[in-house]
């Protein structure tokens, strides 16, 4: 049976594979064939520090290692790593890919569907924000902030954001993000990053008594819907 499984690429702008995510999200994929593959899967640490490095006037995304730490990339450097693997992915017979980033990308080159998390978030924002509310934003990187909320203006009319690492931040400082996105009366949470765990997503859950949006499980219930 295990080879009729609908194969679904999952590309990490990372190193793959992504544990956290798949371990986090087995029982949504739960007749589906994973397989994986990193941006930075054929480089160092040192390399990635050197070379893929975010510059001034580049995106800087955050993302993780193999061995579990993270680091932060440049989105303009890793776009031409990022169509190297989904030809990869490919040619191991996939149906459809996942980026594991919910960064803005262009549009890959691929003969199978790429699915952006992205725009999945998006799509589940629709229905909550009207033209007069506040969407909360929890994203990883004060660096990011100029990026992420012209990002989301191109959908909601307010944004607010606050500022916490998937891979390192504390309970206690999820928490005065929370307490600070209620005291700008927020509408609904979006957690942006595949990073952001179900853990972390039921805790801003049961601090903010809002509807939270999760990149990680935002992603899994959409490829459900579409290949179980």
């Amino acid at each position: 049976m295990g080879d009729s499984l609908t194969k679904i690429g999952f590309l990490t702008i990372g190193q793959s594979p992504r544990v956290d995510v798949t371990s986090d999200i087995k029982d949504y994929l739960k007749g589906l064939k994973i397989v994986e593959a990193g941006a930075l899967d054929d480089y160092s640490r040192e390399y990635i520090e050197e070379r893929l490095a975010p510059e001034e006037n580049e995106v800087p995304l955050i993302t993780r290692m193999r061995d579990g730490s993270s680091i932060r990339i440049s989105e303009e450097k890793i776009i031409p790593l990022l169509q190297e693997k989904i030809s990869l992915l490919e040619e191991k017979g996939v149906e459809a890919i996942a980026i594991l980033c919910s960064g803005t990308f262009p549009e890959f080159k691929s003969r199978v569907p790429i699915i952006y998390p992205d725009l999945v978030l998006k799509s589940y924002v629709a229905p909550l924000i009207s033209e007069n509310d506040i969407l909360g934003v929890i994203a990883p990187l004060p660096e990011q902030e100029k990026y992420i909320k012209e990002k989301w203006l191109e959908s909601v009319g307010r944004v607010a954001i606050e500022f916490a690492s998937p891979y390192s931040s504390t309970k206690e400082h999820y928490i005065t993000c929370c307490k600070s996105l209620l005291s700008k009366n927020v509408k609904a949470v979006v957690l942006d990053c595949i990073g952001y765990s179900s853990s972390i997503k039921r805790l801003v859950r049961e601090i903010t008594e809002l509807p939270v949006i999760s990149t990680r499980t935002s992603l899994a219930n959409y490829l459900r819907e579409l290949y179980l």
